[in-house]
């Protein structure tokens, strides 16, 4: 369950961010260059772990308050296009906390409460220009749903997937990673370093999926990826390396 793996991986950073620290602290003597350097290392670290908090916290929240959580994220998006969305759809705010409402009602849930539902749909809005797109449903609605990875990891997969070709092109996972790096950078309140860094880290992602260097991800790269990698790890070795 993600929910569970969050807070597996959040343990899994603090022990880390704790060894650093130890590692730190029982070097050889070094020079005052070098103590300087250690010193601004520890304390970058530091900063960024606290960023990264705020996105590790937001996501529980999300998992935890909302009542899609009892139903896998393939039944909610059936939902949502008996609703009439498409994948081409452009939603309203407002529009979108309709669907969530009627979504829970088709799938005999309790409703949104108000406040949360706000919270939600402003999630939604990645690039708040006031729509949500299918493609910004489909980054944030996996917080939201429960079910398992490897039903929603195959979900996900084939609705990224346009041409149904069963393999994605560079382009296809630039669509879908894109919102979700500017979601996280956005939330860690990265500012102006925010664009250069989402390009870096959906770089990053398409190049390690591709293990075979076919130029295209297949849906078996796909799962193994999603299994083996936790993309707040992936996040943080990246900012850690910029």
């Amino acid at each position: 369950h993600m929910l569970a793996q969050v807070w597996l991986y959040r343990i899994w950073l603090w022990h880390r961010i704790w060894f650093w620290k130890m590692g730190n602290a029982e070097c050889r003597p070094c020079s005052n260059a070098e103590d300087v350097k250690a010193e601004t290392d520890e304390e970058r670290r530091g900063s960024l772990q606290e960023l990264l908090n705020i996105v590790i916290d937001k996501v529980v929240y999300l998992g935890e308050n909302s009542p899609l959580k009892k139903k896998a994220l393939p039944a909610v998006m059936d939902c949502f296009t008996k609703l009439g969305m498409t994948p081409t759809s452009k939603m309203s705010v407002n529009g979108m906390k309709s669907l969530l409402q009627e979504a829970c009602k088709m799938l005999e849930l309790e409703a949104f409460e108000e406040k949360f539902l706000n919270e939600a749909c402003e999630t939604l809005d990645i690039n708040q220009d006031g729509e949500v797109t299918m493609l910004e449903v489909a980054v944030v609605m996996p917080l939201l749903c429960g079910g398992r990875q490897k039903e929603n990891d195959a979900f996900i997969f084939k609705l990224i997937d346009e041409n149904a070709d069963l393999q994605l092109s560079p382009k296809e996972v630039r669509q879908y990673f894109l919102p979700f790096a500017s979601w996280m950078t956005k939330e860690m309140k990265m500012g102006q370093t925010a664009s250069p860094l989402t390009d870096l880290f959906v770089d990053r992602i398409f190049s390690d999926m591709d293990e075979n260097k076919n130029g295209f991800i297949s849906q078996k790269e796909w799962s193994k990826w999603n299994k083996e990698n936790i993309l707040f790890e992936v996040i943080l070795k990246l900012l850690l390396e910029t």
